[in-house]
């Protein structure tokens, strides 16, 4: 652990990168500390892209400094800073929960069916597949109706196409969502705006895109399951 209220560069001697994952206002100061010092950085830390510009301004004087031979650090022939939203692993890690917690449920239910059917293992197998996809679309699906009916930004419940968009974004933007999701006030959200936001961003069109890819594996399999003889219509019905 390192604090740059230390103002002393000589704490980071001997450190090659550091990771930071503090507070939005102290970003800045911990990216002019390291500059100085010569150590790398990753910031993960999310709400400072307001301040982009400037980070980026310290980075390339710090750079230019250094390529023209003006500072006085040893080994270090540049700076290099990376920054990754907090959010930009949550898109795959949402996946692995609804996956767990939604699509696992009716996973079960489809696997028990086959069970008391007698199927053999291979059908077995394939209706527990089918029944993963069908979860998997159906929760998206209802957090795409989160959005567009307004309950899931009212409530400030944070989905797939939130996630999406807080990885997709910086700056105002960003802000404004971080405002509405992930540091709520007190002050009521504005409804309209969010949700426009979260269409702008592509955020609805992605989350879109991937109910349609779990309806598609769920039909893909419901047509190898036909093709062995076994009526499944009424299983095309819950993809409709």
């Amino acid at each position: 652990a390192w604090n740059s209220d230390s103002g002393n560069t000589a704490d980071l001697d001997g450190v090659d990168v550091v990771v930071d994952f503090s507070l939005s206002e102290t970003v800045l100061t911990n990216v002019k500390f390291c500059a100085e010092a010569g150590v790398n950085l990753v910031v993960g830390t999310t709400g400072w892209y307001g301040e982009m510009d400037k980070v980026k301004a310290i980075v390339e004087a710090t750079n230019c400094n250094s390529s023209l031979g003006r500072d006085n650090r040893a080994n270090q022939t540049a700076f290099g800073l990376l920054w990754s939203s907090n959010f930009s692993i949550g898109v795959n890690m949402y996946f692995k929960i609804i996956g767990m917690k939604s699509a696992s449920q009716i996973e079960c239910a489809c696997h028990t069916g086959a069970l008391l059917a007698k199927a053999n293992q291979q059908l077995t197998d394939k209706f527990s597949t089918f029944g993963h996809n069908l979860g998997m679309a159906s929760q998206i699906t209802n957090d795409i109706q989160g959005v567009t009916h307004g309950r899931d930004i009212l409530r400030r419940k944070v989905t797939l196409p939130t996630i999406y968009a807080l990885a997709q974004t910086r700056g105002e933007i960003r802000n404004q969502l971080e405002l509405a999701f992930v540091k709520p006030s007190e002050s009521a959200v504005d409804l309209t705006q969010i949700r426009d936001l979260l269409f702008s961003t592509g955020a609805i069109h992605y989350t879109t895109v991937k109910t349609e890819f779990y309806k598609q594996q769920a039909l893909d399999i419901l047509s190898d399951v036909e093709g062995l003889g076994i009526s499944v219509e009424r299983l095309k019905l819950f993809l409709e």
